[in-house]
This record gives structure tokens, sequence and C-alpha cells, in this order.
């Protein structure tokens, strides 16, 4: 009886699942097939503002604006000819054009492939109204970056652009895409995690016009973190106009913390063309031969040349075999082994505070032929020299300090005199950065700190300025003075490398350097502080072929002179 009553219950399920398939596939199946067709889910997702990026004062270096883009969904375009046609006649552009970045675009069937960007209010708005002949075309809000102050910043901010596929592997498991955007170089990359939105969307249902039915599902997109840097825009304006079309870069920094107040670097380039993705414009910039993407400021390494000669007295002072009394006579030239090393003049008998004024080469050949090599080494290393400041963008630098050990294992040659004379007036093999001998020049306006140079000053509301401990380097403070005092009788002195800087309403000190090389015209340096008692600003001013100092020391002018017109130091 029970089991009667089993196979009827069964039966009877059996015969509602039965009729209810029939009732759906043949009674009402054309009812739901249209119904399929007509209606559709479709998630549009929208961009959220990327986080700006402020100088130290809060004026906007790099920030962001909503416009209207158009893109293509390859798997829902029903008939591509009529779509583009109607595309390219809206949009003012050839339909072959759009052809060709609709296929080279595509990486997926499902993913959106951007035909133009940056299309006007009027053209969303006449795309939208023909929704229902542009199969898989959507209009959407984007977040466009923007640099206002173009080459003046470039370097220092870097710019936007999709995530290529040599990286997209490695920053999937960090949330990244393809067709994302991300940061390249600058801040823009180094603290691209703090700076990119976080993406929201619409889960809507269309009909088969592409019309809006109704709103599934809402997702608000988050604005990037806001990244406050230790620049100054107006320093960094002055240093720019400064360098003008100066092939070298302008480092001006706080000599007591390491906060990067300007860095300029020229020649630069305008991160807007990225924006715009103006191809043209771009590759004309990568093909470029004076490399404009090059942030010479802190990833190229040069002779210091003369300004090398601050280390060596410091070395010879700190080992006792140098005091200011030491003299040695200059006539020009003097013989090491069967060689001349020349002198760029005669400066007769000369002590430690003339041979900084005049910058004599004949005094710290004979220095550093006293010390020897691995002397120089050490104190080229213990002032920061052959290794990374670690400032908090990429690319760094570590320049190179030569060793007797090196040029054995390395070359297969001995060291002689005549590599000692060199390194002692920083030529041959030693090269260092011009953030190096910011840092280095520091280390005299402070009074024997070390630096760790950094540009971001928070990260929303977290200060980083605690976390760059200064390096104390145990100078004695007596051979500090004595370096100072001709640092600043460089300027001050008539005869002085660097007299032009004598301005009468600041002290200035520092040195210049002169980097002789194999090919080109001599690079020029000059580092220094500013005023002398206490100092507020550190600066390098780098001319690559710049010919000689002279022109790099009127540069220098030219900033603090304007600087002092605006209160600046």
């Amino acid at each position: 009886m029970r089991l009667e009553l089993f196979f009827k219950l069964t039966s009877g399920i059996f015969l509602v699942v039965l009729c209810g398939l029939f009732y759906i596939e043949i009674a009402r199946g054309s009812f739901y097939y249209e119904l399929s067709q007509k209606n559709r889910i479709r998630l549009i997702p929208q961009d959220g503002l990327r986080g700006n990026i402020l100088d130290r004062k809060g004026k906007i270096l790099a920030d962001s604006r909503l416009s209207f883009a158009v893109s293509v969904i390859p798997q829902e375009v029903n008939d591509r000819d009529r779509t583009f046609t109607l595309l390219a006649k809206v949009l003012g552009i050839e339909k072959a054009r759009l052809m060709k970045t609709y296929r080279s675009g595509s990486a997926a069937p499902f993913a959106p492939v951007l035909l133009k960007d940056n299309i006007t209010k009027n053209e969303a708005l006449i795309l939208e109204e023909n929704k229902y002949k542009l199969d898989g075309v959507i209009v959407e809000f984007r977040a466009k970056r923007q640099y206002p102050f173009k080459q003046e910043l470039s370097h220092l901010l870097g710019y936007l652009r999709e995530v290529d596929k040599s990286r997209i592997t490695r920053l999937k498991e960090y949330g990244y895409n393809l067709k994302d955007i991300m940061g390249y170089d600058g801040v823009e990359e180094a603290y691209d995690r703090y700076l990119r939105s976080e993406k929201g969307g619409m889960q809507i249902e269309v009909n088969n016009r592409g019309q809006m039915v109704r709103l599934l599902g809402l997702r608000l997109p988050h604005k990037g973190t806001d990244i406050t840097l230790t620049i100054d825009l107006d320093m960094q304006r002055i240093a720019y106009s400064a360098l003008f079309d100066k092939k070298g870069c302008i480092i001006i920094m706080d000599p007591y913390n390491g906060a990067i107040l300007a860095m300029v670097n020229n020649p630069g380039y305008d991160p807007n063309v990225f924006v715009a993705n103006d191809k043209d414009e771009i590759n004309l910039l990568r093909n470029n031969r004076s490399a404009p993407f090059f942030n010479r400021a802190i990833s190229a390494s040069y002779p210091p040349a003369s300004t090398f000669k601050l280390i060596t007295a410091i070395a010879g002072l700190e080992a006792s075999k140098l005091s200011p009394s030491t003299t040695f006579f200059c006539d020009g030239k003097i013989m090491v082994g069967n060689r001349e090393f020349k002198c760029w003049d005669k400066h007769g008998m000369v002590n430690l505070n003339s041979a900084i004024i005049h910058s004599c080469d004949v005094f710290f050949y004979q220095l550093g032929l006293m010390l020897g090599p691995r002397a120089l080494s050490e104190y080229a290393v213990k002032f920061g020299l052959g290794r990374v400041c670690n400032i908090d963008i990429e690319r760094e630098a570590a320049g190179f300090v030569p060793t007797v050990n090196w040029k054995l294992w390395q070359r297969k040659e001995s060291w002689f005199k005549g590599d000692t004379a060199n390194f002692a007036i920083g030529q041959g093999a030693l090269l260092v950065t011009p953030l190096q001998m910011a840092r280095l020049i520091s280390v005299f306006a402070n009074g024997g700190s070390l630096v760790n140079p950094y540009l971001v000053k928070s990260i929303g509301n977290n200060s980083l300025a605690e976390n760059r401990p200064l390096i104390k380097l145990g100078i004695k403070d007596r051979d500090l003075q004595l370096l100072k005092q001709g640092l600043i009788g460089a300027v001050k002195d008539l005869e002085g490398t660097a007299h032009v800087l004598a301005l009468p309403d600041l002290t200035v000190a520092g040195k210049t350097g002169t980097a002789q090389v194999s090919r080109g015209l001599p690079h020029g340096w000059f580092i220094g502080f500013a005023p002398t008692d206490v100092p507020k600003i550190a600066f390098c001013v780098f001319l690559e072929h710049g010919g000689s100092s002279a022109l790099a020391c009127s540069i220098a002018r030219e900033i603090l002179e304007k600087l002092l017109e605006q209160n600046l130091v």
C-alpha cells in the first residue's frame, strides 16, 4: 500500500514538472526568448579619482577631473560594419583608424576596448541617443589625470599609463588587471598603491536598444589617498626657469633633514601626453637622443671633479696629515711618476684655506699622495658615495668609488700613483650622482651629519618626516669649521672660484668643479649652502657638458637672487 502511494506521488511530481517545462518551452517559449534577447545584465565600471599630489604648502601638482570616453565590448557587437560606420561619423575619426584601434586594443571578448578618450559632452549625448544602433558600445565616465606644470615636475611626478604585459604577472596578486592605469616613474610609480582609487560600478538591466531598464546594484568608487611632497613649488619653478634650456639638473634641499625643496631636470617631458595617449608625441620622446625621461639628479653618475676635494681635505685633517699651516708650492704642474699633472693656474705657496678658495689641483695631488687610495676610498664611502641615498622614488644610481682591489680584480691592473692623484681631485673612475653631492655639502652646512633625502612629506594625514634619521659622521667640529671657512672664501674672496655668487644681502658658501670627460665639453658643478651662519638651503647645480663651473655658478646666483626676492631664503 505504501509502495503504491509512493509511486503515485512520484508520478504526480514528474507530471507537474513536465507540464511546467511544456508551458515554458512550448506555450510561452517565444515570449521568454524575446525577453532574453531584449533584456540583459550589464556591468558598467566607474573610475574613482586618483589621489592628488600636493606641494609642501598644499598647492596642487597633480589632480584628476572627470571626462567621457567611448569603448566597445567585442562579444556584444553584432554588426561591426554598421557600428563602426556610425561611430566614425559621430566621433569625426576615419573608420579604418577606429578599426585599427579596436583590433590593437582587444584583449578578451568581454573586456571593453577604449576607442576614444576625452570625448565631448555633445558626442556622448549623440552616442547615448543612438544606443539602439550601436551594439556593444558604452559611454562611461573616466577620471583623467592633470599635470598643470608639465615639464617642470615631470621627473618628480612621473606619468600614468596602462599596465604593460611585462608587469601584469607580478602585479596581479595586488589587484591590478589588464587595462588598469598605473604610475610609471617618480612619485606616481613609487606611491601608486596609495594614489590609485578603488573602482566602483553599476549593475544594470538594459533592453535590446541598450537603454537602461533598472538599476540592480551600485558600488561607489573611492578616491585615492592624497600625497603631500616636501617640494616647494615656488622654488621648483625658480630653479626650472634658471636651468632653462641647459642639459642638467638642480637640487635644493633642507640641509638638516634631507627634505627635497626642489629637484629640476632638463630636458624633461609633458606627462599630459600619456594622459591624452598621444602616440606620435610619445614615440618622439622615446626616440629623443637627449633622453628626456632620464632623471639626471638621481639616476646619472658623473665625475665630481673639484667638489671631491672637500673629502680629500677631511681625510687629511682627520688622519692628522694636514693642518691649517700645511703648505705646498704650486707652479702649475707636478710630476707624478713619469707623467706631468697640471693645475689650472699657478698659485704659488698654498695652504688649506687658499687651496679651497682657488681650487688648487697641485695642493690636492700632493695631499692625496700622502693619504693613499685606501683613505680616499674610506672617506668617500663615509660621506655616502658609492651607495644609494635611499630617496623615496625609483631608479636611483649608486655611483662608484674605486679601490685598489677593484682595479686589480676587475681590470687586472695595478694601482698607480697617477690613479691616486686623479682620485684626490675627483677624476678617474670615481662617479657620483648630483643627489649625493647635495647630500655631501649638507654635512658642512649642518655640522657633521649625513641626511637621508626624501620627497614625500605625508600620505594622507600620516607624516613621514620623522622616519628619516640623521647619520652622525663623527667628524671633528674644528675640521668642519676649517673647511667651511674655505667654502665661504671661495665665494667672498675676489679671486675665489665662485666669487660671482657674492651677493650683498646673502652670504653663500660653496665649491666649484669642472669635470673632464673623454668626449664632449667638461661637466660643470657648483655645490653650496646659504646663508652661511644658519643655513636654510643646500643646493647642487650640475650642467652636463656645460663647459666649466662658471655657468653653474651663474645659474646658482640667478636662483638665489630670485629666492631672496620672494623671501624664500
